[in-house]
């Protein structure tokens, strides 16, 4: 199936925002050795975003929030699209 690259589409962000906390809580069970649950903030994936030379993706004058939200979108992306595996990214 192909899916839209519209990376400001908020369903996509959403499921995006889901698969990204799922990502975080396995390496972070995996790495303390038991089950545990976690967030990532904002601020961390627009990090991600600059380091990923992926600025070019978000509109101007996009907040902290709105970048995020199309961080969490590129990567439901490219998983919906199997260029990444949970594997991979954990």
């Amino acid at each position: 199936m192909k899916y839209s690259k519209d990376f400001t589409d908020k369903n996509l962000s959403r499921f995006g925002d889901s698969l990204v906390n799922f990502i975080f809580s396995l390496a972070l069970s995996r790495y303390l050795g038991y089950p545990n649950a976690g967030r990532v903030p904002n601020a961390s994936l627009t990090i991600g975003l600059e380091k990923a030379g992926l600025l070019h993706c978000v509109p101007p004058r996009t907040d902290k929030h709105g970048r995020g939200d199309i961080a969490e979108a590129i990567i439901a992306y490219a998983w919906l699209e199997g260029e990444m595996s949970i594997d991979e990214a954990v």
